[in-house]
Formats: C-alpha cells, structure tokens, sequence
C-alpha cells in the first residue's frame, strides 16, 4: 500500500514539472518578445509609447530581466502555491506599471 502512494505520488511530481515546464517554455519558444504575451498586443504598444524605461520597467516586474533558470525557478514557486500568490498576468491587470 505504502509503496503504491510512493509510486503514484513520484508519478504525479513527474507530471507537474513536465506540465509546468512545458509552459514555462511556451512563452519564451514562442516568436518575439515573450513580454508581448504576458500584457497582451494592446499593454504592449501602450508600454513602447511610454518609452524604453516603461519596457524595462515591465520586464523588471515580470522577471524577464533575469536569467532563464532564475526565471524557471520562479515560476516553479508561483506554481506550487497558485492560492497564495497572484499569478503574473492577473496581477499586471490590478495595478499599474
């Protein structure tokens, strides 16, 4: 018995992170700048009307500006407590840049 929930729950990690990097790699295997997809065409073109610093400003607050295993690593945290936390594209919704 004990070594069955073991196994099922081994299984079920493996799942997450497969999932969760799957994901995660979606966003950056896609074409252009992966900022585009978190704030939308629209949050996009209003962020480079505002000037390279309100760009820098978005990438900084979303964590693009770090490398991709921090970034990873990151999301991977938000992922295991998705009630805890806001999830990055809810929280570029309720407030302002």
């Amino acid at each position: 018995m004990a070594r069955t929930l073991a196994a099922k729950l081994i299984q079920y990690l493996l799942a997450f992170f497969i999932i969760v990097a799957g994901n995660f790699a979606l966003a950056h295997l896609m074409p252009g700048d992966p900022l585009v997809h978190l704030v939308g065409e629209e949050g996009y073109s209003h962020l480079s009307a505002n000037g390279p610093d309100a760009l820098e400003a978005a990438r900084r607050r979303f964590g693009l500006h770090e490398p991709l295993h921090r970034q990873l690593s990151g999301y991977f945290a938000r992922a295991q407590s998705p009630f805890l936390t806001t999830t990055m594209a809810r929280s570029s919704l309720d407030s302002p840049l």
